[in-house]
């Protein structure tokens, strides 16, 4: 279960037998430490492979902002994809792109939101023209 999920810091268990915190995949403790957003595949895998939720992208946008988190150089690679973005575009409905834009924006670091859109190549995704 925590290689299917979105971020690696978001693959951490807390066992409550042992009252520990449980890291599969190796890296999400680490990753919450400093402050990285990544997933636990190559982001394409977790985009494609495990995923039935194309907003994958955006949410890693979303958490890099909200946490003042540093966004892995793999997924801005990722994210630039024409695919990804051509998914984005097709199967994220324009209500889903825009709350996750909305909480972005409304949150503590719109300057970042914006930021890291223009390095992903995202800004047609989420802007309409």
């Amino acid at each position: 279960d925590a290689w299917r999920r979105d971020l690696t810091i978001n693959s951490l268990f807390y066992n409550l037998h042992t009252r520990m915190v449980e890291d599969w995949t190796g890296k999400g403790l680490d990753d919450l430490n400093s402050r990285m957003v990544r997933t636990p595949l190559e982001p394409m895998k977790t985009f494609y492979a495990y995923s039935v939720a194309p907003a994958r992208p955006l949410r890693c946008i979303r958490f890099a902002v909200r946490l003042n988190f540093t966004l892995d150089p793999s997924i801005v690679v990722a994210a630039q994809d024409s695919w990804v973005q051509a998914d984005l575009k097709t199967k994220v409905s324009l209500e889903r792109r825009g709350r996750e834009l909305k909480e972005m924006m409304s949150g503590a670091d719109p300057h970042k939101a914006a930021a890291l859109f223009g390095e992903c190549r995202m800004r047609d995704v989420v802007f309409l023209k």
